[in-house]
């Protein structure tokens, strides 16, 4: 078999997510979301414990179709969100290789991968990944990596990457802030670290911000995360913790 080299994070869903605020300060779709939340999904929880879904010693590393369950299905949702199939996108590899090398996490054991639909309403985007190993060393290198101090500094360049290949010619990155942390959306032990994020960029004369918030998620054998964007207010931390927790439990139990 050969080498899977992917993102673990969802580069494609991202850079898609950068892309639909760069179409709006274009005036391509100027609609969001008018869900209103008290609480950003942007707010991290230090005091939520994360833990490692450890795998039994006869367990087998999950097939693609396994996978596939896992990640965010359409019956997920409230009713009102589209879906499109997920597209791979050429520059996963590129981004995810730096990624990991910058965390020291180890990506030699790949066995399979599956992406949900990409989900859209107004100016929010949300998509899910997952992602099989053969040893469970693997998934705890990444979680361990994610958890560490480097994390935040590891992840803003490829923010910035991503950012920059999804805007268009002459655009401007007026700010970038990304931080991971430990703790959870969703709420159950296996959503080990969740990353936040917002970006100002400026394009067509018009400045625009956008969020993010990522759920990294384990389970044995299984590293899956689910990625949000969206321009103006982040999702609502509701909506993003039930679907964070629904990958995490179909995760914890492939």
């Amino acid at each position: 078999m050969g080498s899977y080299r992917p993102g673990r994070v969802s580069v494609a869903a991202a850079a898609g997510g950068m892309a639909c605020v760069v179409a709006v300060l274009a005036g391509c779709s100027s609609s969001s979301s008018k869900t209103t939340t008290s609480t950003a999904a942007g707010s991290l929880s230090s005091s939520s414990s994360s833990s490692t879904a450890a795998a039994s010693p006869s367990a087998s590393p999950a097939s693609a179709a396994q996978l596939a369950k896992i990640v965010l299905q359409p019956t997920d949702f409230p009713t009102g969100w589209d879906h499109t199939p997920y597209k791979p996108d050429p520059s996963d590899s590129a981004a995810y290789a730096e990624f990991a090398k910058c965390l020291g996490a180890p990506n030699t054991d790949q066995v399979a991968e599956a992406h949900s639909d990409d989900f859209a309403l107004g100016g929010a985007r949300i998509s899910s990944a997952a992602y099989s190993f053969r040893s469970q060393s693997t998934v705890d290198a990444y979680t361990a990596g994610l958890l560490s101090a480097k994390a935040s500094p590891c992840f803003e360049p490829l923010g910035r990457q991503m950012l920059a290949s999804a805007a268009p010619p002459g655009s401007t990155i007026e700010s970038v802030s990304f931080r991971i942390g430990p703790g959870s959306v969703g709420g159950l032990p296996n959503i080990v670290a969740t990353a936040v994020g917002n970006f100002k960029i400026k394009a067509g004369g018009k400045s625009g911000e956008g969020n993010l918030t990522v759920a990294f998620i384990n389970g044995p054998l299984i590293e899956a995360n689910v990625p949000a964007f969206s321009t103006g207010a982040p999702v609502p931390t509701s909506l993003m913790g039930s679907l964070a927790a629904a990958v995490a439990g179909r995760a914890a139990q492939p």
